[in-house]
């Protein structure tokens, strides 16, 4: 989504923020995948080790995600906070609190910093407020009040709601598991990448095994890890290894190209470039062919016995 598409939608923006700070919240509260809001959230062991070991950035990639699936919606007691806004600034507001098992992650004053945030800047235009329904809802009172809060008052509502516990979330289990497998399996991918290009993957190789990479996309990554770009051709190997690589490819056919040289990686101990010239030149003379590496061999084993052809 575009910086236009952002503008017209600040909920887009802010709600991961608040997610994230939810997710950080719980990560402060939970040491283990047996505390018991590990289920609230709808995580098994694997999925919470995943968000326990993650890092501010990845968080964020993360909320995104639930945010678009809709996988955490926010109840606020809009009687309460109707009280609230019509009371800012006084200390005469009736204490109203319900014991729950999240009220640990409802005590995070900058869980709910963010979310009155996100409902100010929620009312920026019309449109947003008409169609954020499956975020949050406000009647026409409520959204004018928030409008015309200034910063000061919008700190000491935050206060208010943490205090009187004005909002309580809502997990969609099913989606958060979805959606956190989903990222566990584009944060491994894109650990990958990494891997290969600080291996001296080319820009070839990375064409080959990611469809969404380019040449913009491959210069990013290396300059983002520091890697220098590659110059000069790659390194030859002695004609032995290069029969061994073919006879490893012919032999784990089954597997996927990306596994394959990550295999190839870990057996032969080649840079990503290597391999690469390695499998362009068995592919463009055909010998990735099981009667082409025959021959091969049966040259190869004559020249070593010292034998004439």
């Amino acid at each position: 989504m575009d910086a236009h598409a952002f503008a017209r939608t600040p909920y887009l923006v802010r709600a991961p923020l608040l997610v994230r700070e939810i997710l950080l919240a719980l990560l402060s509260e939970a040491d283990n995948s047996q505390h018991p809001l590990v289920g609230v959230f709808g995580y098994d062991e694997k999925t919470f080790d995943f968000v326990r070991q993650g890092t501010s950035s990845s968080l964020l990639k993360l909320a995104n995600n639930y945010v678009k699936a809709n996988a955490v919606t926010f109840e606020v007691n809009e009687r309460l906070l109707k009280t609230l806004l019509k009371n800012i600034g006084s200390e005469q507001v009736p204490i109203c609190r319900e014991a729950t098992e999240m009220d640990c992650i409802y005590g995070h004053r900058q869980v709910v910093r963010e979310l009155v945030m996100f409902m100010a800047d929620s009312l920026a235009d019309t449109f947003t407020c008409a169609n954020m329904d499956g975020i949050i809802k406000f009647d026409p009172e409520v959204r004018r009040m928030l409008s015309r809060a200034d910063a000061r008052k919008l700190e000491w509502l935050a206060n208010q709601m943490v205090e009187r516990r004005c909002v309580k979330f809502a997990f969609n289990k099913d989606k958060m598991r979805e959606r956190t497998y989903s990222h566990m399996r584009y944060e491994r991918r894109e650990g990958i990448k990494d891997m290969l290009v600080s291996k001296k993957a080319t820009n070839g190789i990375m064409y080959f095994l990611f469809s969404e990479e380019n040449e913009d996309t491959v210069k990013a990554r290396r300059f983002r890890l520091g890697v220098a770009p590659l110059k000069g051709r790659p390194n030859t190997v002695p004609p032995n290894d290069y029969i061994d690589f073919i006879c490893f490819w012919i032999a784990n056919q089954e597997i996927p190209e990306l596994e394959r040289f990550l295999m190839a990686h870990r057996k032969f101990g080649y840079g990503f470039d290597v391999l690469w010239s390695l499998y362009q030149r068995a592919e463009h003379s055909g010998e990735f062919d099981q009667r082409i590496l025959d021959a091969v061999k049966g040259r190869a084993n004559v020249a070593k016995l010292g034998m004439p052809n």
